[in-house]
């Protein structure tokens, strides 16, 4: 049984597939220069060119690429959780608004950590999914 951790940031995606009882890597991907022609992804060590994309489109195609079967659970990095996240929560719809009402704190992060969660969702949506907030850290 393992973790998945999405960390989305402005311009990449880092994302491992993690025994939680050693903390050993499983699978690791890294997505970097999403948005310009440059996209490239590494999969396990393995470079791949993807082309121009987004994060979702980036995420789409390479998150199936893990092994997503038998998960615990999804962490997924999000930036600014305000004064309403102080401690790790599991996402629900209310939690995906309430980070949506965040995004002009961290308009560079906020959206695109909520792209990982909605594909992530997508992928394995009887997983449970678990944000993990940078402000909680300096709570």
């Amino acid at each position: 049984m393992y973790v998945l951790v999405i960390n989305c940031g402005s311009s990449s995606i880092k994302a491992s597939v993690l025994d939680p009882s050693s903390g050993r890597r499983h699978q690791e991907l890294t997505i970097e220069r999403i948005g310009s022609a440059q996209c490239r992804a590494l999969l396990n060590d393995e470079p791949m060119e993807l082309g121009p994309m987004d994060h979702q489109a980036a995420l789409e195609q390479m998150l199936p690429r893990l092994d997503l079967k038998g998960l615990l659970a999804v962490g997924h990095r999000v930036v600014h959780g305000g004064h309403a996240f102080s401690k790790p929560t599991l996402i629900t719809d209310d939690v995906i608004g309430e980070i949506e009402s965040l995004i002009p704190l961290a308009p560079l992060h906020n959206p695109v950590n909520l792209t990982g969660i909605r594909v992530a969702m997508q992928l394995v949506p009887e997983t449970p999914h678990i944000a993990v907030f940078d402000t909680a850290f300096h709570t």
